[in-house]
């Protein structure tokens, strides 16, 4: 005989059904009643994982795997190689190893990611990060991550929004990939202006020896594989300062994690794909 404990999650799942059915939740980004995305976490098979967006939205956001650039997560007209780059990108010296991306930053996903700024329940920060480890798995796990950090905002900063959306991703993603997520080993130590105000080169003068690893925390990072998580990657300036830090602390490697990717021009610009419109363009582009 079956004991209750054993059962509680088939019964729980019955009645999350039930009271779907009855006050049935809607798609957070246009309102309609999705078609559930059952993603089955490998933790606990019988308790499926539905993402709220319906089926049109996810394949507005999610850019295809193949026209990502693996180097700086960028938007690509046709594949390129790992390490040579995409033409934005192969005449830039990173410091982090790779980098993915849900999208590109436009509507609808842009949209979503200024509300998830504000959004202190973290609805959609983990609704998003849900759909990027289900989109962008293979290559997350193929990283051998040891640990996940997430961009760090300045106090004053956090202290007058009240939530670091980066954080929230970075604690769904570590979770998937069973590691821990560390938000006491980088700091920001410096209040910077906003990057989304300033051009390509004041990005990374601003950011600049902005942040630094805790004394306490290095041993925390050495010979590691870091998980660098942010919501949006423009030149990829302040995740490439992170890193830059982690790596001269002792970190083995890093890969970077967002949910945009915003289209910029710093080498020679790729081709963009036919069928995007005016509005459909990044504010910041």
């Amino acid at each position: 005989m079956k004991s209750f404990s054993s059962s509680f999650p088939r019964l729980f799942s019955l009645t999350e059904r039930v009271v779907d059915l009855l006050c049935p939740p809607l798609c957070i980004v246009c309102g309609s009643f999705p078609e559930w995305a059952e993603d089955l976490p490998e933790c606990d098979p019988s308790a499926p994982e539905r993402l709220l967006l319906c089926e049109r939205c996810r394949r507005t956001i999610v850019e295809e795997d193949h026209l990502q650039c693996r180097r700086c997560a960028g938007p690509l007209a046709y594949s390129c190689s790992d390490s040579i780059g995409c033409g934005n990108c192969k005449k830039e010296k990173f410091c982090f190893d790779s980098a993915v991306a849900l999208g590109e930053y436009q509507i609808p996903l842009s949209h979503q990611i200024l509300s998830m700024k504000r959004e202190t329940s973290g609805v959609s920060a983990e609704t998003f990060a849900a759909l990027l480890w289900r989109e962008r798995k293979t290559r997350l796990v193929a990283a051998g991550v040891d640990l996940v950090i997430p961009v760090p905002m300045h106090p004053l900063r956090y202290l007058l929004r009240g939530v670091n959306s980066a954080e929230q991703i970075a604690r769904v993603l570590a979770a998937r990939l069973g590691v821990a997520c560390k938000t006491n080993i980088v700091r920001r130590f410096r209040w910077t202006v906003r990057q989304a105000t300033l051009s390509g080169n004041l990005r990374r003068t601003n950011i600049l020896g902005a942040f630094k690893v805790v004394p306490r925390r290095r041993n925390e990072i050495e010979g590691k594989t870091i998980l660098l998580v942010d919501d949006v990657m423009t030149t990829g300036s302040t995740c490439n300062e992170i890193s830059r830090v982690l790596r001269q602390e002792g970190a083995a490697s890093v890969h970077v994690a967002v949910l945009a990717r915003t289209m910029v021009h710093l080498g020679i610009p790729v081709l963009r794909r036919t069928g995007r419109t005016a509005e459909q363009k990044s504010p910041t582009e």
